[in-house]
C-alpha cells in the first residue's frame, strides 16, 4: 500500500543557564508578554551571541499558546536529600525576535525588553523588533519553546529547548504481509529536505508526556527520574562531564519532541466542486495538495507454458549433457593425480643415472637445460612416493 501524506520534521536547539539572570519575563500588558533568553547561540558552529525573545500571551495571535506541568520531586535515600521538582513550561509563539549581541533595532528602546513591566509611556515598534535579522529566516515564526526550571538551594537551573516544526509531503509504504512485515511498520520512501513552518499546539506536548495541563508527572516514572538527573547536573554545571547524563539529556529533551511530532494527525477533505481534471498546479499546491494512494500487488506464477519456462528447461538439459560428457571423457582419458608431496618424496628417492651428464659444467643456461630434462614416471607401490623416475627420453 502506498499513500501520499504530510510529514513533520524539525531542528532542535538548546540553551541553559544557572546564574538566574539569563532569562526573564517582560510584561507589556494584560494579554501580551515576552520571554527572553540571553547568551543564546543558534546551532553548533555559530559564534554570534543573541538575545532571543519569544511571544507569550493570547494578545499576540491565535497560535501563541501556553501550557505547563510539574515533574514531582522525590526523596533520595542514598544522599538523604529531597530532590526538588521541575517546572515544565511549553510556549507556542507566532513570532520570535533575535537580537544579535543584544543590540536593539534602530528606533526601538532597550526598555521594550526589560525584565518586569515595560515602563509606562515607552513606545515600542514590535514589528521592527520581530523583523530583526535572525540566524536563518525559517526559525522566526511558529516556534515552540520548552522551558524546564529547577530551584536547588540558591541555584536556579533553567534548560530550554526550542524548535520549529516543518511540514511537507512524502510517500508512505506499508507492506501488508504478516510474513515479511509482522509489526505492520510503515516506511517513508524519501525525506524532504525542506518544508513549511507549522504551529504546534502545546496540547501535543502534554500528550507526549501523558500529563494534563497544570498537572503533575509522578516521580516514579523513568522520564521524571532522567529529567531530574539532567537538571541536577545542569545546576552543578557538570552536564559535559558525564557521558551518561549527556545521553539522558538527548533522551529527555529531543526524543519527546520527536514523539510529539509523531503523534500529530491530519485530516483530508474533498474539494468542492471536484475538478474534472487534475492539473499540475492543483497537484503541486503546497497548501492543499492532492493526496493520492494506490496498491501494488505482486503475483508469482509457476508453470511450463511460457517461453521463460522453455528456456529454463533447455538450459537445465544442456547443463546435464555437459556434465555427463565431462564424466565420460574423464573415464576414457584418466590421468593419475599426484600431489606435490608425492613428487617431492619421489624426487628425493631418485638416484641420477647420468641423465645430467654434460650439463653440470658451469656454463651459461646450464640450469635451464638441466630443468628441461624429461623423465618417464612409473607407478611403484613399494616406494614411499608411490612412483619412480626413469631415464630421460632423448
Amino acid at each position: 500500500m502506498q499513500r501520499n501524506g504530510p510529514i513533520l520534521g524539525t531542528y532542535f536547539n538548546a540553551w541553559s543557564d544557572v546564574t538566574g539572570n539569563g532569562s526573564w519575563t517582560t510584561i507589556i500588558d494584560s494579554g501580551r508578554a515576552l520571554q527572553c533568553f540571553d547568551n543564546y547561540y543558534f546551532g553548533e558552529y555559530q559564534d554570534t551571541e543573541y538575545t532571543k525573545c519569544i511571544q507569550d500571551g493570547g494578545g499576540w495571535g491565535p497560535h501563541t499558546l501556553y501550557a505547563n506541568f510539574t515533574v514531582a520531586g522525590t526523596y533520595d535515600i542514598q544522599d538523604a536529600t529531597i530532590e526538588p521538582s521541575v517546572q515544565y513550561e511549553v510556549f507556542s509563539s507566532d513570532r520570535v525576535a533575535f537580537l544579535a549581541n543584544g543590540s536593539m533595532p534602530s528606533g526601538v528602546s532597550q526598555d521594550c525588553i526589560t525584565a518586569g513591566q515595560v515602563p509606562e509611556g515607552t513606545e515600542c515598534d514590535w514589528d521592527a523588533l520581530f523583523d530583526a535579522r535572525a540566524p536563518t529566516d525559517n526559525v522566526k515564526t511558529n516556534v515552540t519553546t520548552l522551558r524546564m526550571t529547577m530551584i536547588l538551594d540558591n541555584v536556579t537551573a533553567v534548560l530550554a529547548v526550542d524548535y520549529v516544526a516543518y511540514y511537507n509531503f512524502t510517500n508512505y509504504t506499508l507492506d501488508t504481509s504478516l510474513s515479511s512485515n509482522p509489526l505492520h511498520l510503515v516506511q517513508t520512501q524519501s525525506t524532504p529536505s525542506s518544508g513549511y513552518p507549522v504551529a504546534i499546539n502545546p496540547a501535543w506536548t502534554l500528550a507526549a508526556w501523558a500529563v494534563d495541563n497544570g498537572g503533575t508527572l509522578p516521580a516514579n516514572r523513568s522520564t521524571a527520574t532522567m529529567l531530574r538527573a539532567v537538571m541536577l547536573n545542569t545546576a552543578n554545571s557538570a552536564l559535559d562531564d558525564d557521558d551518561d547524563v549527556d545521553e539522558k539529556f538527548v533522551a529527555i529533551t529531543f526524543l519527546p519532541v520527536l514523539q510529539t511530532l509523531s503523534m500529530i494527525e491530519y485530516e483530508t477533505t474533498i474539494q468542492t466542486p471536484t475538478p474534472k481534471k487534475l492539473t499540475k498546479a492543483l497537484i503541486d499546491d503546497p497548501v492543499n495538495p492532492v493526496l493520492y494512494r494506490k496498491a501494488d500487488m505482486y503475483v508469482w506464477a509457476y508453470g511450463m507454458s511460457s517461453r521463460t519456462a522453455y528456456l529454463g528447461v533447455l538450459v537445465a538439459i544442456l547443463g546435464v549433457l555437459v556434465v555427463l560428457t565431462q564424466f565420460v571423457l574423464g573415464l576414457v582419458d584418466r590421468r593419475w593425480y599426484r600431489s606435490p608431496t608425492q613428487l617431492l618424496v619421489a624426487a628425493l628417492e631418485h638416484a641420477p643415472k647420468d641423465e645430467f651428464k654434460g650439463l653440470e659444467r658451469e656454463e651459461e643456461h646450464n640450469e635451464e637445460k638441466m630443468a628441461r630434462v624429461r623423465f618417464h614416471v612409473r607407478a611403484a607401490d613399494t616406494k614411499a612416493g608411490k612412483f619412480t623416475f626413469h631415464p630421460p627420453i632423448w
